[in-house]
């Protein structure tokens, strides 16, 4: 069974850095901000995670989309490249709700 360790992220405010970001990802998710809680949205990406032998992280977090219109949106990334630490993330502009967690097979 897959166990999630959480990882103690500096801030709500924080993503992935360059050492998974964009060239570890294995898959990436999105779905509308009304559809879930905070709460719900780690669920659904741990659920996610099952599918992937190599995943290493997972992250959670809302975010203002790039595109047009301008709206809060949800994004979760499943990540390969060993277990991460606090330091491996960086703040970004408009992101909340931010979870992320080592996962360990």
């Amino acid at each position: 069974m897959t166990k999630f360790v959480e990882i103690s992220l500096p801030g709500p405010d924080y993503i992935a850095g360059p050492r998974y970001f964009p060239s570890n990802v294995i898959s990436g998710y999105n779905a509308p901000y009304h559809e879930y809680t905070a709460e719900s949205w780690v669920v659904y990406m741990k659920q996610q995670v099952e599918q992937f032998a190599g995943a290493d992280v997972m992250t959670a977090y809302s975010a203002i989309n790039s595109g047009t219109p301008k709206e809060r949106v949800w994004f979760g990334y499943v990540y390969r490249g060993g277990h991460a630490n606090p330091g491996d993330f960086k703040p970004a502009k408009d992101v909340k709700d931010a979870h992320a967690y080592n996962v360990e097979h």
